[in-house]
């Protein structure tokens, strides 16, 4: 199988936007959701922009599962420039 990019270049862009947290979600409830959003196109960048608990106590999980599923994390950074 050949590897799958989790980070595509703009033309694949496709954010995975999460539903409203009125009803709050526990963090194995949101890597259920988010992995089944991934799986469904196969492709995507993911963004975690939130300050809930429960989405950084699922990200190692989260990662986990992605390189078990054959994703892989790419690190983009500037043109010429260094990661800062």
């Amino acid at each position: 199988m050949p590897t799958r990019l989790l980070l595509a270049i703009a033309a694949a862009l496709l954010i995975l936007r999460l539903p409203s947290l009125a009803q709050p979600m526990g963090p194995d409830q949101e890597l259920r959701l988010i992995l089944s959003r991934i799986e469904k196109v196969g492709r995507g960048i993911v963004l975690f922009h939130d300050t809930k608990s429960q989405t950084a106590q699922m990200v190692p999980a989260f990662l986990r599962e992605l390189k078990k599923r054959g994703y892989r994390i790419v690190h983009v950074v500037p043109a010429g420039g260094n990661a800062r």
